[in-house]
């Protein structure tokens, strides 16, 4: 079936996302064994006690499925 997904939109240099040579409109569809569909669901997942922990996300590049580690990093503060 067609995957469903979170595509990042950017990647900073130096970020949890650049150190697991993801880029840009790569689409994350799991974190963990948990499918990825939105980011409002992965949010939960990257905050608390993930953050600074190692993880395995799934992401799709190019049409084939790969799995990457990445440490899981703060989230930067939004401005309003």
């Amino acid at each position: 079936g067609q995957e469903t997904g979170q595509v990042l939109l950017s990647v900073e240099t130096g970020s949890p996302a650049d150190r697991a040579e993801l880029i840009l409109g790569d689409m994350m569809v799991g974190f963990e064994g948990h499918p990825v569909r939105r980011m409002d669901g992965l949010i939960p997942l990257l905050s608390g006690e993930a953050v600074g922990k190692s993880a395995t996300i799934r992401v799709l590049r190019a049409g084939r499925v790969e799995e990457r580690a990445i440490v899981v990093g703060e989230r930067a503060a939004r401005g309003r």
